[in-house]
């Protein structure tokens, strides 16, 4: 009797204790995915005010699609560079990297970008009348503006993503915060106080992202001690080149339609614009639980669990669905508070953006899980699916009711491919 009682004495506390660690492990997520949400929630207020002021002054002057087209072009620049982030994510997560390989890839980052702008003004410079033919501008000077403010937007990634691998995501959503209150004060400024049109808009949106800047380089606490690191190009582009490959293929996707409708349809590239960007906002509901399950599944790679990603799924569609449905049947009501009551007649695009775009976003939780578990041999095929959309976008004889349902079928097809690489992954071997 004795035997036993000491032998249920041994057992019983492992099978007590044995879900603690899952269940501090879910509360902690919880606790950092509320911080994320928040912070999401209160920066798409700022987004929403900075669109309501900027389409309420240049939709009336005509600009807006044209200070859409030059974002995009922001958009679409930093896609061969989408991957900078989560590089310095995995870099200061991972096992086995040191903090002095951390800060001399950012050192070459840093470097690196100030060359490629400058590449990028003097080939604006060199091309200037193919380059105002094809953005259909008076002058250089916005198109200028917009380089410099891709600069900016190329640097600030870096030092969010070493704020972003501690793991400290209060910091991290109050840096968030800071970013969009920046660019909100910013383009506000730019749009009633220098001029109403794109080239205040640019204006504005640039001094928002050196503000924006300054205050990350701040939070992360790497302003000095990148100067004094060696520079490591190997060990950057070792890591970045893949994640930049994924990265960008949700990037693409998001960017690429504008370009074709502006140049065949410019007659509707506000109305476009207006709906757009009413029924992409569910894509942008992804981004918290990015931002939390890609340090955690980097640093949890090699226990070959998934079920953050399963969480994140679930929520997205349950969301998804329902955001979906509300701009199925109300969708004049989202445009009339983004856009006012000018292109009302286009609200029967906002239900069609919000179902195009479902797919994308559940796709996106998938490629960055597996970007995040370094499960790189999906990404040829999933790269040849947006390379044919952009192809079949540039041939195809297509109207804007078109490029949408496009869109939404390579997006069907994305989560398809996505999810088959994931349960790949899932079930096989981590990778070394």
């Amino acid at each position: 009797m004795g035997t036993n009682s000491s032998l249920t004495r041994r057992w019983r506390p492992s099978l007590v204790t044995r879900p603690e660690p899952f269940t501090a492990d879910g509360q902690r997520f919880l606790t950092d995915a509320g911080w994320m949400i928040a912070a999401t929630i209160l920066c798409g207020t700022l987004n929403a005010v900075q669109q309501m002021v900027v389409q309420r002054s240049l939709l009336a002057q005509g600009e807006y699609g044209l200070y859409t087209t030059l974002r995009e072009t922001m958009a679409q620049l930093a896609i061969p560079l989408g991957g900078v982030q989560f590089t310095f994510v995995r870099l200061a997560t991972r096992a086995g990297s040191s903090q002095m390989e951390t800060l001399a890839c950012l050192r070459t980052w840093l470097v690196s970008v100030l060359i490629f702008g400058a590449g990028l003004l003097l080939l604006c410079w060199c091309f200037a009348d193919p380059v105002r033919s094809y953005f259909h501008l008076k002058s250089l000077t916005p198109l200028i503006l917009t380089l410099l403010a891709t600069i900016a937007s190329l640097l600030l990634p870096a030092y969010m993503g070493i704020l972003q691998a501690s793991q400290r995501f209060s910091l991290l959503a109050w840096g968030r915060i800071s970013v969009d209150a920046s660019l909100l004060l910013g383009v506000v400024w730019g749009v009633t106080q220098v001029r109403p049109d794109a080239l205040g808009g640019i204006s504005g949106l640039l001094l928002g992202l050196l503000t924006a800047l300054a205050v990350v380089v701040r939070m992360s606490g790497a302003s000095g001690a990148s100067l004094q690191s060696k520079v490591s190009l190997a060990a950057l582009l070792r890591h970045g080149f893949p994640l930049t490959l994924g990265i960008g293929i949700p990037a693409f996707m998001l960017s690429e339609d504008i370009f074709v409708v502006r140049r065949h349809f410019a007659d509707q590239i506000d109305g476009y614009a207006a709906a757009r960007v009413a029924g992409r906002t569910l894509v942008f509901m992804t981004a918290p639980l990015i931002w939390v399950i890609f340090p955690k599944i980097v640093k949890q790679a090699s226990k070959g669990g998934d079920r953050i990603e399963n969480w994140s799924c679930l929520g997205i569609v349950g969301v998804g669905v329902l955001v979906a449905m509300g701009c199925s049947l109300y969708p004049e009501v989202l445009l009339r508070l983004l856009s006012g009551q000018r292109y009302l007649h286009y609200s029967q695009w906002v239900a069609w953006f919000a179902w195009a775009m479902l797919p994308l976003a559940l796709s996106t939780v998938l490629i960055n899980g597996l970007l995040a578990r370094g499960c790189f041999e999906g990404l040829p095929v999933l790269l040849l699916l947006v390379g044919t959309y952009g192809v079949a976008l540039r041939i195809s004889n297509c109207t804007p009711a078109t490029v949408i349902c496009l869109m939404g079928i390579t997006n069907l097809m994305l989560l398809g491919a996505s999810w088959m690489y994931f349960h790949k992954a899932r079930v096989g071997p981590p990778p070394p």
